[in-house]
């Protein structure tokens, strides 16, 4: 199964911060970390799986921070909008773009293998840096139920984006 808004985060973040009004991220190259993780698994005896020989098995509900580079266009800097999410497979499309300062957030609303809403913040540090969060509720493909949160990093790293192609 995919990892949900593991993947989905890169692409929303650094489209969307673009349009911040009081300080501009610099178009180039970006280091993007997303670490998601899934709230409310239920937590299993550790005796009982030591009786089933599953004594050293460790359930990891934050997995490790997942890394992506990201390569933002100057065009893309000057957009005043999300961008278009409903090809990506997830069926996730972005609303309600809401600024203050340095400050975004929207929310997500997901029909294809999720079902279910969510919301990001975003806040540009400067020119060069961000940091926010996720949260999604809902169900994957499966009808696996699914309470994510998670957060999101970013740094930029060049004007040049070498071979990472632009969203």
């Amino acid at each position: 199964m995919k990892t949900p808004l593991t993947w989905l985060s890169p692409l929303l973040l650094c489209a969307s911060f673009a349009s911040a009004a009081a300080v501009a991220p610099k178009a180039g190259l970006w280091a993007v970390e997303v670490q998601i993780g899934q709230n409310d698994l239920p937590q299993i005896d550790p005796d009982l799986l030591a009786e089933f020989g599953f004594g050293d098995l460790q359930v990891q509900t934050t997995p490790e921070p997942k890394r992506y580079d990201v390569c933002l266009t100057p065009e893309q800097v000057k957009q005043d909008r999300f961008p278009d999410l409903a090809d990506d497979g997830t069926g996730c499309t972005a609303k309600n773009l809401r600024r203050s300062g340095d400050r975004l957030d929207g929310d997500l609303s997901c029909n294809g293998w999720l079902q279910g809403n969510g919301r990001v913040q975003i806040a540009l540090q400067d020119a060069q840096r961000f940091n926010g969060q996720t949260a999604f509720q809902g169900t994957s493909q499966e009808g696996i139920p699914l309470n994510l949160t998670g957060t999101l990093n970013g740094q930029w790293r060049s004007a040049n984006c070498g071979d990472v192609k632009p969203y």
